[in-house]
């Protein structure tokens, strides 16, 4: 119950445009190792493997809060651990202006109902209900945070199966950060 208050807590301070960030110059090799380690037991006890792969060096800077970064990755791991199999890869790609962290299953992907619509609160397709308790947040949440650094989040099936999940993170220092 306590995370639950927290996620909604989150996403209340998100609208308003108010949720506190620390952003600073990190790695996104560093966030995605970082991610993967704390989840590495969690997909061992499932049989499944995480992946790191790239580093883009320099161009792979972000300017971020690492802690609500990871928060969102962490998200985005979690579901990739439930309802995903395979395989989970996580691996970043440079824009001009932004660097994008995916986060890849090896499983059938989102429901045709939910993969247009991954990032709604409380939205949940018949597969994630089936699989357990779960508040429905967890991807709002990484929207919200993705968009309180100037980013986005995105979602889409991959062509030979599985999901791609990322967000899009500034490159630079961005002026209402």
């Amino acid at each position: 119950m306590t995370r639950l208050a927290d996620d909604l807590l989150v996403l209340a301070r998100a609208d308003q445009g108010r949720l506190p960030l620390n952003p600073e110059s990190v790695s996104a090799r560093t966030l995605m190792e970082s991610a993967a380690a704390r989840a590495r037991s969690a997909a061992q006890l499932r049989g499944r493997r995480l992946v790191v792969r790239g580093d883009l060096g320099e161009d792979g800077l972000v300017y971020a809060d690492p802690d609500r970064t990871a928060q969102a990755l962490d998200n985005l791991i979690t579901n990739a651990l439930r309802y995903g199999d395979g395989t989970i890869t996580l691996t970043a790609e440079s824009g001009t202006d932004l660097v994008e962290l995916h986060v890849i299953d090896e499983g059938s992907g989102f429901p045709e109902e939910v993969v247009e619509r991954p990032f709604e609160r409380f939205g949940r397709g018949p597969e994630a209900r089936a699989a357990g308790p779960g508040s429905g947040l967890g991807l709002a949440l990484v929207r919200a945070v993705a968009s309180a650094h100037g980013g986005e989040a995105h979602a889409r099936n991959r062509p030979d199966g599985g999901a791609d999940v990322w967000i899009t993170l500034p490159r630079r220092q961005a002026r209402s950060l």
